[in-house]
């Protein structure tokens, strides 16, 4: 059943027309936790946002103009561009350090990343990375190491976020066509989707090592994210989200969402995990007490990346098709 729950509204710079936004639920009704108020925010310019991140440290958000080779940093609180950052050549994704406020985007045809000062605003180091460029990284904050995946090569490389210099002995071998890395940092493991071999690699590391063959999943795994006992995982070369019990690291079942699935942000405070569909122009909200579907929310033209801001409660989302940030205001 879709019912018409909120308007998208004119906010700041905007300049599109208010309409009337319907919003599919399995019920029929939508629970008064996940009532939500889009808000789409044509941010200019911006040439393909991709990856994008929330920084509670500096209270900012963070993304990727992949085809002006930028990272622009957004105020969400006034909804408007503080900056936009030159970095280098097609910027796959954005990876943080969580308690300074660094910014790290690998620059995938550069074989760079470009360290940002999260506060200032500008880059202070470029550090080279691996033949055919970086994809995404993520640092594991107990050695303060930036772990990222080479796509040409299939490994996991990584660089002292102290120093900002490479760690040549850190050369772990994963699937094909390394795409998303995340690091669960109370338990030190790294998860990898490769997106040739269809697979996710699981790494420890604290030993730099792989724990276990890689695990199948869905046509080109792109995105993921967890809670404390499960592992949900983006197929965007499908309609599904694999589930994978992260304590037998085997999949237990499938959650069929959108077209193309890209990427995933959990919001723990109502066990809801929500996924971009990148050929649906939609978001998908998964309940991750029933692995069901419970809402389908329409944002721009081909999402992709998304972020929750937990002071707002509001989650970003990347429309890579119309140049253009979709805000979703969750119901507190």
């Amino acid at each position: 059943m879709t019912r018409p729950l909120w308007r998208v509204a004119v906010v700041g710079i905007i300049t599109s027309a208010c309409a009337p936004v319907a919003i599919s639920t399995a019920s029929g009704a939508l629970p008064s936790r996940l009532r939500q108020h889009v808000t789409t925010v044509s941010v200019v310019p911006a040439n393909e946002p991709g990856a994008i991140l929330y920084d509670s440290t500096t209270d900012t958000v963070f993304f990727n103009d992949v085809k002006s080779n930028h990272v622009t940093a957004f105020n969400p609180n006034t909804n408007t561009v503080v900056a936009h950052i030159r970095v280098g050549i097609n910027p796959f994704s954005v990876g943080r350090d969580s308690t300074n406020g660094t910014i790290y985007t690998p620059n995938y045809e550069s074989n760079t990343i470009s360290v940002i000062n999260g506060f200032g605003k500008n880059v202070i180091a470029t550090v080279p990375t691996c033949a055919g460029g970086a994809t995404d990284n993520a640092m594991y904050m107990a050695t303060k190491t930036v772990y990222y995946n080479c796509a040409q090569g299939n490994y996991v490389a990584a660089m002292n976020g102290v120093t900002n210099q490479p760690l040549p002995d850190i050369r772990i071998p994963i699937g094909t066509g390394p795409a998303g890395i995340g690091i669960d940092q109370s338990s030190g493991v790294a998860y990898v989707t490769n997106l040739e071999s269809n697979s996710i690699s699981v790494l420890n590391l604290k030993t730099n090592r792989v724990v276990r063959p890689p695990i199948t999943v869905g046509a080109q795994p792109f995105g993921f994210n967890w809670t404390a006992t499960t592992l949900y995982v983006a197929n965007s070369g499908g309609n599904t989200v694999s589930v994978i019990n992260r304590g037998t690291n085997t999949v237990t079942h499938s959650i069929t969402v959108g077209n193309g699935p890209r990427n995933i942000a959990y919001v723990a405070s109502t066990h809801t995990m929500y996924v971009t569909n990148y050929n649906s122009n939609t978001v998908s909200a998964i309940n991750t007490a029933t692995d069901q579907v419970i809402a389908t929310i329409p944002v721009g033209v081909s999402p992709h990346g998304i972020a929750y801001d937990p002071n707002n409660n509001r989650l970003f989302v990347t429309d890579r098709g119309s140049n253009q940030v979709s805000i979703i205001q969750l119901e507190s």
